[in-house]
């Protein structure tokens, strides 16, 4: 019999801190079998992992912070040349005040990295921008730099359910 769980899953806002507690959170959240790979916040909330199977490794090339967007990424070692990013930008408030085109920015400057690393690309996450209106500045900004990088934005529905 296959195993029909799915080989990776990626999360956004962990709430994974980085610190000793982790540790047992981390023990009752992983199935037999898997992994994590993560990039915790050391402050409330945010955070993003990747957890898949131990039969797979994902080898990270990309060392760079970024203030406007957290990140987690590495390449997966199957029969392609997979790429997995996972991307959470939190939306701007007092205790995030990065403004939008600080993360356009700096989303073009990880595009780069991640064309230079080469292989199949796949970038899923949150990244709070309303695309389902392409109309609206941010939404159209954020379309227009995808399709500059030759990538598309499949989900084309709300996700939220509050719409957008």
């Amino acid at each position: 019999m296959q195993d029909s769980a799915a080989a990776v899953y990626a999360i956004t806002e962990t709430w994974l801190r980085g610190d000793i507690t982790d540790g047992v959170v981390l023990k009752e959240l992983l199935p037999p079998g898997y992994k994590i790979e993560h990039s915790p916040r050391m402050t409330r909330g945010g955070g993003v992992a990747t957890i898949h199977k131990d039969s797979l490794t994902m080898n990270n090339l990309i060392n760079t912070t970024f203030e406007s967007f957290e990140y987690v990424e590495g390449q997966l070692n199957t029969n392609h040349r997979l790429r997995l990013v996972v991307v959470y930008r939190p939306p701007p408030s007092a205790a995030h005040p990065v403004p939008f085109r600080d993360f356009i920015s700096e989303f073009e400057h990880l595009l780069e990295l991640l064309v230079v690393a080469g292989g199949e690309l796949l970038i899923v996450g949150d990244f709070n921008i309303h695309v389902d209106c392409p109309d609206a500045h941010e939404g159209k900004a954020f379309l227009d730099l995808l399709s500059s990088f030759g990538l598309v934005q499949h989900v084309k529905d709300a996700t939220h359910r509050s719409g957008h």
